[in-house]
């Protein structure tokens, strides 16, 4: 897996930060006997183009789930396709389609549901790529109460290492560094390298701006 991808997919490990997706919404033996297949078989062949690196194919079928989803006329569903999209376009630096396809979500999606924070975080990481941290702390903002009391400690762990990096950009290091200490448990747990490599460029960063260079390393 390349670099910008393997980061997309880190940024994004719980619905993984999520990378798509939620769910591809199939399930083997256990398939809604009512479900879209045409749905169910372009998600799912989405879902394995992503994690081959396939970005471009990845999309295309994540839009066909997503255009089935929309013919059913299925809110979840099209929140879930939607957000698998939009991860795709993130990856790709594709940015600004990214947060168009998070827009769609956010409308489908319940509010106050672990989905809307999901969306609300991915929004926070693309604007803060974007340099547009003020939007980035007020999506943060809106995600993290529902994320700390639903979420994963992927998800957790996702929102605390983002608190981190948006003070640390503000130059807050004491906040930063508080972050980074409350992540450490949650990434831990988690079990996922990604997330462990985003705690260890926060806690480097921290380090070189406290001109602890050896820390630094």
């Amino acid at each position: 897996m390349n670099i910008r991808l393997m980061l997309a997919v880190g940024l994004l490990a719980g619905l993984a930060w999520l990378g798509p997706g939620c769910s591809t919404g199939g399930g083997g033996k256990n398939i809604d006997p009512f479900a879209d297949l045409d749905l169910l078989r372009a998600a799912e062949g989405a879902q394995a183009a992503f994690t081959a690196g396939a970005l471009e194919k990845a999309a295309e079928l994540y839009t066909l789930a997503l255009t089935r989803a929309r013919i059913r006329d299925d809110a979840r569903e099209i929140a879930r396709q939607a957000y698998n999209l939009a991860v795709c376009r993130a990856a790709a630096d594709q940015l600004d389609a990214a947060q168009i396809a998070l827009r769609e979500a956010r409308a489908e999606a319940s509010p106050n549901s672990v989905q809307a924070g999901l969306i609300d975080l991915l929004d926070a990481k693309i604007s803060r790529r974007k340099n547009q941290l003020k939007d980035a702390a007020r999506l943060l903002a809106a995600a993290k109460p529902i994320l700390d009391k639903e979420g994963t400690p992927s998800l957790v762990a996702q929102v605390r290492l983002l608190t981190g990096f948006l003070a640390l950009d503000a130059g807050d290091r004491a906040g930063a560094r508080k972050d980074l200490d409350a992540a450490r448990s949650k990434v831990k747990k988690s079990e996922d390298p990604r997330l462990g490599a985003d705690w260890a460029a926060l806690s480097g960063q921290i380090n070189f701006e406290e001109k602890k260079f050896k820390e630094a390393g």
